[in-house]
């Protein structure tokens, strides 16, 4: 679950990127299964994907606190989720590792995991 967070971050970094320097433009959802496959999540070291995280959620910290709000209200253009501006890209990383942490304390609990679909769930790439 580690790579795929890193990821993601990554992902959605760009994403943010992508919807403030060149609005209107379109951006790619991914496979995440497809990505855990062939990108060998198993064997990749806890370390580098703690790295890529930090350094991802970091300019997303950065960008939330210094960019332009005008220019964070720029979308980019989801092929599942319509257009997506950079504040609600913001809002989407830290929704999506909460939704991933109710799999661990379930796990940890040892009861079945089922999300709880709401209007907000596309934050965490549900909906």
């Amino acid at each position: 679950m580690r790579a795929h967070l890193a990821d993601t971050e990554f992902v959605n970094l760009w994403r943010i990127c992508r919807a403030v320097a060149e609005p209107g433009k379109s951006v790619e959802a991914f496979d995440e299964g497809r990505w855990a496959t062939e990108l060998d999540y198993a064997k990749r070291p806890a370390r580098v994907s703690l790295d890529v995280f930090a350094a991802s959620r970091n300019m997303l910290i950065h960008y939330a606190e210094h960019a332009a709000d005008d220019r964070l209200a720029r979308a980019c253009a989801h092929p599942e989720k319509g257009a997506m501006t950079g504040w609600q890209l913001l809002e989407l990383n830290p929704a999506h590792g909460d939704h991933h942490a109710g799999q661990v304390e379930a796990a940890l609990a040892g009861k079945p995991w089922t999300p709880q679909l709401t209007p907000e769930s596309w934050k965490f790439g549900a909906g």
